[in-house]
């Protein structure tokens, strides 16, 4: 019997696999990770979650639950300070509401999926960077995320 589309699809162990390699700093890895990955509806979903999940680990992480915006606007802006990359791919206003809607549920609907991910997966390297995660913390970080994850999707 054929598997439905849309069940419900835990999060793998390859899609960690990937997004550590991806905050630990390993590009070629990551990407070459993020190319064996199954791209069915249901493994894009759980894929989305562990990338839901670790974004709010991570705000949660480096923001606690009561953060004042004045707070998230002076770490956006030292964050655009670090490299002309980020200053340039990262849109300030854009980048703090997302952290701000993660801390303070704050209205992003205006903001495309696509545009979501792109910031949240910068922001969580950010994030991941100065938490100096690495081995084990990393590990242990990225398995919360999935437990949060797997919740969102049963």
């Amino acid at each position: 019997m054929g598997r439905v589309e849309n069940a419900a699809q835990p999060v793998s162990a390859d899609q960690v696999a990937a997004l550590r390699a991806y905050l630990s700093g390993d590009q070629e890895m990551f990407q070459h990770l993020n190319r064996m990955l199954d791209r069915s509806r249901a493994s894009a979903r759980a894929y989305r979650a562990l990338l839901i999940g670790v974004f709010a680990e991570a705000v949660t992480l480096r923001f606690g639950e009561q953060t004042p915006r004045t707070e998230v606007i002076d770490y956006v802006a030292e964050l655009r300070c670090r490299n002309d990359d980020i200053a340039e791919g990262l849109d300030p206003d854009h980048a703090e509401r997302i952290i701000m809607a993660a801390i303070a549920d704050e209205d992003i609907d205006d903001l495309s999926g696509d545009e979501r991910v792109r910031l949240e997966m910068i922001l969580m390297l950010a994030f991941v960077q100065d938490a100096h995660f690495s081995g084990a913390r990393l590990d242990s970080f990225l398995e919360r995320s999935r437990t949060f994850a797997n919740a969102i999707l049963a």
